[in-house]
């Protein structure tokens, strides 16, 4: 099983805990607050909220994400690359070249 990933946390009178982890074949964004604000507002110690996505998205969700992050970028091969390495997710680089350079 893969473990959460950390997206942010914020520590003070109030805790914010935001992790991004699977979900079957998808993805879900959960949030976790506590502290005196979730007392005051909800009467409860955690509140606690989230964001999915389903498998059969995950395409679309990548080409989004992916957009976003590499848009503008002239060496967003290199960039997607080294987001690869980073993460050991496997990839196949391909190099073409055509016509003859006087």
């Amino acid at each position: 099983m893969t473990q959460p990933i950390e997206l942010a946390v914020f520590e003070g009178p109030s805790r914010r805990r935001v992790t991004l982890e699977a979900d079957g074949d998808g993805l879900q964004v959960n949030t976790e607050d506590r502290g005196e604000v979730v007392k005051r507002t909800f009467s409860a110690e955690t509140y606690e909220f989230s964001t999915s996505v389903s498998g059969e998205h995950m395409r679309a969700l990548a080409m989004a994400a992916l957009g976003e992050l590499l848009k503008d970028n002239l060496n967003a091969d290199v960039a997607l690359k080294a987001l690869c390495d980073r993460h050991a997710i496997p990839y196949r680089f391909v190099v073409e070249t055509s016509g003859f350079a006087d």
